[in-house]
């Protein structure tokens, strides 16, 4: 599986999970490789859809484009192969204060939940999750589930828009095998 091959994917919006089109994907060798030398660049194109032919091997993508916080994917490129699937994810810019956490899976388990524990502001703490998407009081907004995906590889993003001072947790539980004490899925 030496020489050229396709990689294609999706670069899709942590908010609302739609492909964004318009971004700029510049392909490093090797895995974690954010500041070496560039061997390809791209742009996204109609519902954030690309595609680019690399040697075989490893890369980290880096997404940037205006208005979105500038973040990293991993590729691989098989030789004579086309490569579906390689999608990445991107945020948009939040407001100084706020906190996003964008959770991204691969194919199975399908459905992975996020839950996000906090302080709240009547003394008990707040949670967020699938079933209780907004913690709010008076109308203020403290904290969202702001895109659920339950169909495989995310994402399901989590912001928390007014912090209080305290502890928060965040936690991903394997909705597709709940009712399954054996299950591995989450660990592989």
């Amino acid at each position: 599986y030496s020489g050229e091959g396709t990689v294609t994917g999706v670069i899709n919006n942590a908010l609302d999970g739609r492909g964004v089109e318009g971004l700029t994907i510049r392909f490093r060798e090797g895995i974690n490789n954010t500041n070496g030398e560039v061997v390809k660049e791209t742009v996204t194109g109609l519902y954030g859809v690309y595609e680019v032919e690399l040697e075989a091997g490893s890369y980290t993508g880096e997404i940037s484009g205006e208005g979105f916080i500038t973040s990293y994917f991993y590729v691989v490129s098989i030789g004579g192969e086309n490569n579906f699937g390689q999608d990445g994810v991107i945020s948009p810019i939040i407001p100084e204060g706020q906190t996003r956490i964008v959770l991204t899976w691969g194919e199975y388990p399908k459905d992975l939940d996020s839950h996000l524990t906090g302080p709240g502001t009547n003394g008990r703490r707040s949670h967020v999750y699938y079933s209780h998407k907004t913690y709010s009081q008076n109308g203020e907004k403290y904290a969202d589930l702001d895109y659920d995906d339950t169909t495989s590889y995310g994402p399901e993003t989590t912001t928390i828009y007014k912090q209080i001072e305290g502890v928060y947790r965040f936690s991903v539980h394997d909705y597709t095998n709940r009712k399954k004490s054996d299950s591995k899925e989450l660990s592989l």
